[in-house]
């Protein structure tokens, strides 16, 4: 035998449904956004690493790190070699896809129980149903 349901029910039911369906999709789509994130950081700082290792850059950057003392000038020139190396898409679409990966990683942990629980509720919603 069926149970009746009240209209209040059925409208708590229908908004609960609605809030599920909308935070799967949230959810999803940071998820989806944070590997992106990190698939981009991973290849471009391989990309960026390469051509520092191409430019001898790095053998600057280690003996500036073994030493502790280079001066001004050789630290402006290692800059500006870079910089005149590298081209100007691949700095900026690494420099925002590194910030935009750090706000998401901040954003997780700074919201972690309230994801946990929205997790934990989305779990229990599509086990019932």
């Amino acid at each position: 035998m069926k149970k009746n349901k009240s209209l209040e029910d059925k409208i708590v039911q229908g908004i609960y449904i609605f809030e599920t369906k909308r935070v799967s999709h949230q959810l999803i789509i940071r998820f989806i956004l944070l590997l992106l994130i990190i698939f981009s950081i991973l290849v471009f700082g391989g990309v960026i690493g390469d051509l520092l290792q191409e430019n001898g850059i790095s053998n600057l950057i280690e003996e500036f790190v073994a030493n502790g003392e280079y001066t001004y000038f050789k630290a402006n020139e290692l800059l500006h070699v870079f910089m005149r190396e590298t081209p100007t898409w691949l700095i900026t679409s690494y420099s925002l896809g590194f910030m935009f990966g750090i706000v998401l990683i901040i954003s997780l942990i700074k919201n972690r129980k309230v994801y946990y629980h929205k997790l934990k509720s989305l779990i229990q919603y599509w086990s019932h149903l």
